[in-house]
């Protein structure tokens, strides 16, 4: 195993880390790429993440150009064909692409989740929300996608 000290991706997000620098445009950035090729590389070589999402994103140290390290595979499927139908309800709710919800989908719901970790960056909050997890998956699947755009968080990055 290794130690990453550097805290979870959910605490740089939403403030949990006290004293911590605002992330910045290009921080966003440099996050983001390191996301979309950790799962680049894991689905090709054929795993499925399905619960990507801030507590699951570590740094490997408090540096803000630490590298981070994707966690927890324990919902992780193998399959070498990215395209294949995957059927179980997994992961969770804030992060779930509606497909995974009709309960058909296959890789592209770690894209969907990774999206949603990107609108959290700019707005300091969930882009779907509901009072209990019923709620939000009615949220997701009517797709309605608001982004505040006079945003108290938006000053808390840029």
């Amino acid at each position: 195993m290794e130690e990453c000290s550097g805290g979870s991706l959910f605490d740089r997000i939403f403030g949990k880390s006290s004293g911590k620098k605002k992330i910045t445009e290009k921080n966003i950035a440099v996050i983001f790429k390191q996301i979309m090729d950790a799962l680049n590389h894991c689905h090709s070589q054929g795993i499925c993440h399905r619960d990507l999402k801030p507590e699951n994103i570590l740094f490997l140290n408090k540096s803000d150009n630490s590298p981070l390290k994707l966690i927890d595979f324990g919902l992780g499927v193998i399959n070498q064909n990215e395209n294949i139908k995957l059927f179980q309800k997994v992961g969770s709710p804030h992060y779930a692409a509606p497909e995974v919800l009709d309960g058909e989908y296959n890789f592209k719901c770690d894209i969907w989740s990774a999206g949603v970790i990107l609108y959290n960056f700019f707005s300091g909050t969930q882009p779907f929300e509901g009072k209990n997890q019923k709620e939000i998956y009615a949220a997701i699947k009517t797709n309605k996608l608001y982004f505040p755009s006079d945003s108290k968080n938006l000053s808390k990055i840029f």
